[in-house]
């Protein structure tokens, strides 16, 4: 059985694994695990943390808007509903301020088992560009730390945005 909080300082390990094995070393050097206490919500199972998902202030997105930020699930829990569930949560905390929220789905060539599509459906989210990004950030020249390099990943994301 799955337990859902908000994170708290003593999950920095953790999420750090968890970073790590789905952006290898590109979640830590961006930022994601400061401050850590109330920025995420985490799935536990069996006091472990398997999934993470936020949502960033409208004034620390790249958006006009608020931003869904540095989501992710480990292998062996993935398509469990986990992510759906955690940004229902950190959307129902938000103001009712009518101020879109954004999400930036990175994609990772001819793999479908990775990706946020079925979260954004899920979220009433549509998308809004295509391909926006292609090699375009300074950690993409050289895919230097990321875990997804092996994969073939294209540094390609598909923007998707809510409005509320």
């Amino acid at each position: 059985m799955y337990q859902f909080r908000k994170s708290i300082e003593q999950d920095k390990s953790q999420l750090a694994d968890l970073f790590a094995e789905s952006f290898g070393s590109l979640a830590l050097n961006h930022g994601a695990l400061e401050p850590i206490a109330n920025r995420y919500w985490v799935a536990l199972y069996e006091d472990k943390i398997v999934a993470v998902t936020g949502i960033l202030p409208i004034y620390k997105s790249d958006f006009s808007g608020y931003e869904v930020t540095w989501t992710c699930t480990s292998n062996k829990h993935r398509k469990k509903g986990l992510i759906v569930q955690m940004l229902q949560k950190a959307e129902a905390e938000l103001p009712n301020d009518h101020i879109p929220l954004y999400c930036n789905c990175w994609r990772i060539r001819d793999n479908d088992k990775i990706n946020m599509y079925s979260v954004m459906k899920h979220m009433d989210m549509h998308e809004v560009v295509r391909q926006r990004i292609k090699r375009v950030n300074p950690h993409s020249i050289d895919c230097c730390g990321c875990a997804q390099f092996q994969k073939e990943c294209y540094c390609c994301g598909d923007l998707y945005m809510k409005n509320r």
